[in-house]
C-alpha cells in the first residue's frame, strides 16, 4: 500500500515521455510501532527527487486525516486509525492535489 501511495504522488509529476527509468526505493530503519511510516515515505521520495538532477516537478506533500469522535485528526496513529470513521490520504504540489486514498465506515454525508 505504501508503494501505492507513493507512485501515485509522484509519477504523474515526471515530464510526458520521458523513456529513462527513476526507481525510488524507500527502506524504512526504524518503526516506533503506533504511526505508519507512509507519509514519511512520500516526503522523503520527494526529496530525494527534488535534489536529484531528474526532471521532475516536485516537491509533493502528503497528510493522512481521520475522523473520529467528530474531530478530524491529523496524522492519526494506527490505533486512532482503527476506532476512526474515515481515513484519507492527501498529497500533491503547493497547486494541486494529485492524489486521495480513502477507507471509512459508513459516515454522514456532512
Amino acid at each position: 500500500m505504501s508503494g501505492r501511495l507513493i507512485d501515485r504522488t509522484i509519477r504523474p509529476l515526471f515530464p510526458e515521455g520521458m523513456r529513462n527509468d527513476v526507481q525510488i526505493i524507500i527502506t524504512v530503519l526504524s518503526v516506533d510501532g503506533a504511526n505508519d511510516p507512509d507519509i514519511p515515505s512520500i516526503l522523503g521520495a520527494s526529496l530525494a527527487l527534488n535534489y536529484s538532477d531528474i526532471p521532475w516537478d516536485g516537491p509533493v506533500a502528503a497528510v493522512r486525516v481521520g475522523y473520529l469522535d467528530g474531530k478530524f485528526i491529523i496524522n492519526p496513529s494506527y490505533e486512532e486509525r482503527e476506532k476512526a470513521s474515515l481515513d484519507i490520504v492527501f498529497s500533491g504540489t503547493v497547486d494541486r492535489i494529485n492524489m486521495i486514498e480513502a477507507g471509512g465506515k459508513e459516515v454522514d454525508e456532512k
